[in-house]
């Protein structure tokens, strides 16, 4: 089976540059983003220099948009007030969109919606991060004021753009109240529809969810710890974390920065000291944040943190006289390696069920409504009204309207989710026995609505 997947997945990359393009919506529903109201697990890439690269001599965005179009990703993550990134230090950012006081640099918000429409133009969904620490004595007040700013500058338009309102907001003096006034009283006070979020430092993925749960955030952004970051151990244990700090009902979970794949290359390794250009290390942690429920992930490089001037296109710097570097053979390979993996973590069932040998148990009802139940709250259903709600171990039979309930119930979520309702070939009617067969053909619907 995921052979044949595969195959489709390197099919729909090569089918990609064909497509017409046109801007996507981005949306949560559950624990998942959609993309056009369908769930997706979603790749991005850091593109932390995008203001500079549109603003610069040639300015062409096109060549790294096409390019990621055309490998599977979905979109980027672009700081609006990027530093005067240069070896060996970086400076403050004088040319942003954010300035010193309370309005925005003159012209830059212009820059900002050429970006996102050069986006939107490639169906790349776009990571808004911003940060007060790169703007040199920016006091809060200014920044949640100019943040409001930017809200009201894109209210109503760009579908495809989602804000993170601090990057690593927990080492930035900036607390859960913080995040609340900001999202509710500068954001959503102007685009209430805005999808925002706030991202932690390395490791600190419980306070992440708690503090989105408490400033009621839409996404919980985490950075993973970067010790053994790729390691599907290391992965699992931090969106665990996270939705253990915002409790149920989960919100997405996104990794929107990790280990960095490469260094500041114009004068030597002078970005902090720590990478990893292990071949399969991103693909391998990008599959195991799909795999265990996260709604995605991003590529982090150093190679975007300076792209101003002719010729700094992102495709130029790893692909050096048109020949693909290994950056760039980790990059084209993720959406083949991501796509066939099944989506959220396989919980298991009570017992295996043997056609005339296993006996049918309320657990086995049960496991099944709990299961359903969860699905339809993810997809925005009330739970169902079951018939025998509460079933008494011992005493009570299986009946065929608990398998009929759950086969109806399970049908709305699919089509709430933007899918066919399952057929069965086990039919059921009052007065027939119970087999095994009708609980595990209801088992393979839900696992497989549940890594969607």
């Amino acid at each position: 089976m995921k052979r044949t997947l595969r195959r489709t997945a390197i099919a729909f990359i090569i089918s990609l540059a064909g497509q017409p393009l046109a801007a996507q919506t981005l949306g949560v529903s559950g624990d998942h983003f959609t993309v056009n109201g369908t769930p997706k697990f979603l790749l991005f890439v850091s593109y932390f220099d995008a203001m500079r690269r549109a603003s610069s001599t040639d300015g062409d965005l096109d060549t790294d948009f096409q390019y990621f179009h055309e490998h599977g990703i979905d979109g980027i993550r672009i700081f609006p007030n990027w530093l005067a990134y240069a070896c060996p230090t970086a400076g403050y950012s004088t040319d942003g969109l954010f300035t010193n006081g309370s309005s925005l640099r003159t012209g830059k918000l212009a820059v900002l919606k050429t970006v996102l429409d050069k986006a939107a133009e490639y169906n790349l969904l776009v990571d808004v991060t911003f940060s007060r620490e790169t703007v040199e004595a920016l006091s809060l007040a200014d920044y949640e004021t100019q943040i409001g700013l930017v809200a009201n500058g894109l209210a109503g338009d760009y579908p495809n753009v989602l804000f993170d309102l601090q990057n690593e907001y927990d080492n930035k003096g900036i607390d859960a109240d913080v995040l609340y006034t900001i999202a509710h009283n500068y954001v959503h006070n102007y685009d209430n529809n805005r999808i925002v979020m706030a991202s932690t430092n390395g490791g600190q993925t419980f306070r992440a969810g708690q503090d989105a749960a408490l400033a009621g955030l839409n996404v919980v952004a985490i950075h993973p710890s970067l010790t053994d970051w790729y390691l599907d151990g290391t992965i699992g244990e931090a969106i665990a974390s996270a939705q253990s700090g915002m409790g149920a009902p989960y919100r997405p979970t996104f990794i929107n920065e990790d280990e960095s794949f490469s260094v500041f290359p114009e004068d030597g390794d002078c970005a902090g000291g720590h990478h990893d250009e292990i071949a399969t290390h991103h693909q391998q942690a990008a599959v195991s944040a799909k795999v265990h429920g996260a709604a995605g992930f991003t590529f982090h490089t150093r190679l975007t943190f300076q792209l101003s001037g002719t010729d700094q296109t992102y495709v130029s710097k790893i692909k050096p006289s048109g020949v693909c570097s290994s950056e760039c053979t980790e990059l084209e390979g993720m959406y083949s390696e991501v796509a066939p993996e099944l989506w959220g973590v396989n919980l298991g069932f009570t017992d295996d069920l043997v056609p005339q040998v296993t006996v049918i148990k309320a657990v086995h009802v049960n496991d099944l409504r709990t299961r359903v139940n969860a699905l339809r709250t993810r997809f925005g259903l009330s739970p169902y009204s079951w018939t025998d709600a509460s079933l008494t171990v011992g005493s009570m039979v299986a009946k065929a309207v608990h398998v009929t309930d759950l086969r109806t119930a399970l049908s709305g979520a699919y089509t709430q989710a933007g899918y066919s309702a399952p057929t069965y070939a086990a039919s059921i009617s009052s007065g027939l026995t119970i087999a095994a067969a009708h609980f595990t053909e209801l088992r393979e619907y839900v696992e497989w609505l549940e890594a969607r």
